[in-house]
């Protein structure tokens, strides 16, 4: 136990560079700003699942990420209207050569959560809403001499357990022009993240990471029309993010761009429960991130 806690708090340290003493407290202060960070990129849409590089970084990392979100809106007569979140994420830091040691990190997480929608004007929105996402994060090694052979994998122990909470607020608007459909959205989110589940410790909120991010997009009218219901529309979009807090200090990265495209299969044949399939690519990049994702995937509609 004591190796294996020992992993976990070098592999923090390697990642969040700054000073501490050494002090239980001070160790959990960088585990969480550790933890804190794989969260933003393993359970949020700021990465679509897909291949990233981060090389600001003395020890370059690349980091894959698998990400499943989930939006369920409540139907309203009302200009106040309710919603469900929730997502499930898997992803993986792996250092360069020089920490052979530490051959990898993995993160599995699972999040839940919800909030309100409120039109102010027109087609003006305003959300606000909270999430709880539950992690386990650990090191996976095998063959280093420093702790004498393999260790065991995520789930048999050679993890911490955390939750993170997540508050945010977005506002959005979205007309209709000529079959057009823009959208303009501008938000920011607050993340802290417990490594202790005490009531002390669950009982107060202090944001340790922000992420401030800007969105505009266009959906175009049917390209192409099989049927009255059978057609392909298509989608682009920029990403602009700002971070701040541990999450930039883990990272090295402040701020960086999403460019995407989809390609939507509206079908009136599909299941009752989908809504439309889609093809999806999108872009990152910045000063110290790049990295790219190729998907396929399906909008539920229940």
């Amino acid at each position: 136990m004591c190796k294996k806690t020992l992993l976990l708090t070098l592999f923090s340290i390697v990642l969040y560079s700054a000073s501490f003493p050494s002090t239980e407290k001070s160790f959990l202060k960088i585990n969480n700003a550790t933890v804190n960070t794989f969260m933003i990129f393993t359970s949020q849409e700021e990465l679509n699942s897909g291949k990233y590089f981060f090389t600001n970084r003395p020890e370059s990392l690349k980091m894959n990420i698998y990400h499943l979100p989930f939006l369920y809106q409540f139907s309203s007569t009302t200009k106040l209207n309710y919603f469900l979140i929730g997502n499930v994420g898997y992803s993986e830091i792996s250092l360069n050569e020089n920490y052979q040691s530490l051959n990898s990190v993995k993160a599995y997480t699972a999040g839940a959560g919800g909030g309100v929608r409120y039109q102010l004007y027109n087609k003006l929105y305003l959300s606000l809403g909270t999430e709880f996402i539950y992690s386990q994060l650990g090191i996976y090694a095998k063959g280093d001499r420093l702790f004498g052979g393999a260790f065991e994998d995520l789930f048999k122990k050679n993890s911490t357990q955390n939750l993170t909470y997540k508050f945010f607020g977005v506002a959005e608007y979205r007309p209709l022009w000529r079959e057009f459909k823009p959208y303009i959205s501008l938000g920011k989110k607050l993340y802290e993240t417990k490594s202790r589940f005490t009531l002390n410790d669950l009982g107060s909120f202090h944001s340790v990471s922000s992420v401030t991010f800007f969105t505009f997009g266009v959906e175009t009218p049917p390209l192409y029309n099989y049927t009255q219901e059978d057609f392909l529309t298509f989608e682009v979009y920029l990403h602009r993010y700002l971070l701040n807090g541990v999450v930039k200090d883990v990272m090295k990265v402040d701020r960086y761009n999403n460019f995407g495209a989809l390609l939507y299969w509206n079908r009136s044949k599909a299941p009752w429960w989908i809504s439309r399939y889609y093809l999806e690519s999108t872009v990152t990049e910045a000063d110290g991130l790049s990295g790219y994702n190729i998907g396929i995937g399906v909008t539920f509609d229940f």
